[in-house]
Parts: structure tokens; C-alpha cells; sequence
């Protein structure tokens, strides 16, 4: 019983962190929703942020939560289920790598053009940008979060490796 209580706790702490870090992305911006001249994806983001955000986290919990009935709480099943409530970061991960997938398939765009211009640029000006500052460095600096590869990567990491690895953890424990 112990565990589920200390995954209710760890999870909640991760998902508060997970939706704290999604403050500048306006998932849930129901506000212009119905504004004639606002953006005309945000239906679309609000959408994706409902499943996405709000109902597979729930789901994970649910299932997790589920699977930890029947365990004693040790030291090393304690630690499993702390690397187990980082499935969140996962869902989290998924809005930067829909964000580049819009940009290669139009109908997948969760925001509008507007909303990538900073001081006026335009999304090719800010590649520009991005572009003359990396001129002269190694190409072995460039993040891996700047590619769809490298998102994926991250949210089959969270999703579906640490889950798994925790459950590993508790059962090699047992």
C-alpha cells in the first residue's frame, strides 16, 4: 500500500514540474477559442493538449498505480517507483516534438505562424539566425533536442524506458 502512496506523491510532484515547464506554450488557450481573429490552431492545441496533457497522464497514473498493489515497500522498490513517476516528462516531451512535426506536415501545426515570430522575425529569419550562430562550431555541439529524432528519442526514453526500468527494479526486488 505504501508504494502507491509514495507514486500518488512523486507523480504529482512531476506532473506539477511537467505542467509548470509547459507555462509559455498556451495549451489551453480557450480564450481564443471563439475570437474571430485569433489563431486558427488553437482548436487543434487545445485538442491535443486535452488527450495528450490531461487524459494519457491520467491513464499512466491509473495503470502504474494499478500494477503497485502488490508490493511491498523497500528501499529499492521505493527508488523504482520514483524513476517509474518520470513517465510525465514523457507527455511533456510531446508538444516540442509535434511543434517540429508541424512544420514538416502542415495539418499536424499546433500553432500559427504569428505565434513563432519573436521581435518581429520570421520563423526562415530565426533559422537564419540560428544558422550564423552555429557558423564555425563542430556540429557535434548541436543539441539532440533540435531534431525530431532527438524528441522522440526523449519520449520513448520517458515513456516507455523508465517505466519499464522501474518495473524491473521492483520485481528483480521481489
Amino acid at each position: 500500500m505504501y508504494l502507491q502512496e509514495i507514486f500518488t506523491v512523486t507523480f504529482s510532484i512531476m506532473y506539477g514540474i511537467m505542467l509548470n515547464s509547459l507555462l509559455g506554450w498556451n495549451l489551453f488557450h480557450f480564450g481564443s477559442l471563439c475570437v474571430k481573429n485569433g489563431e486558427e490552431k488553437v482548436g487543434r492545441r487545445i485538442l491535443f493538449s486535452l488527450i495528450f496533457i490531461n487524459f494519457f497522464p491520467i491513464l499512466s497514473f491509473a495503470i502504474i498505480f494499478q500494477c503497485l498493489s502488490s508490493y511491498d515497500s523497500t528501499i529499492w522498490n521505493i527508488v523504482g517507483v520514483f524513476i517509474m513517476s518520470f513517465v510525465v516528462f514523457g507527455f511533456y516531451r510531446l508538444i516540442p516534438f509535434m511543434v517540429l512535426l508541424g512544420k514538416k506536415y502542415p495539418w499536424l501545426q499546433l500553432y500559427d505562424e504569428l505565434l513563432y515570430k519573436k521581435n518581429k522575425l520570421t520563423c526562415e529569419e530565426l533559422e537564419q539566425l540560428k544558422e550564423k550562430s552555429l557558423e564555425g562550431m563542430d556540429k557535434q555541439f548541436i543539441r539532440i533536442g533540435d531534431s525530431l529524432f532527438g524528441h522522440f528519442f526523449s519520449i520513448v526514453f520517458y515513456m516507455f524506458f523508465l517505466p519499464f526500468l522501474g518495473y524491473i527494479i521492483i520485481i528483480l526486488n521481489n
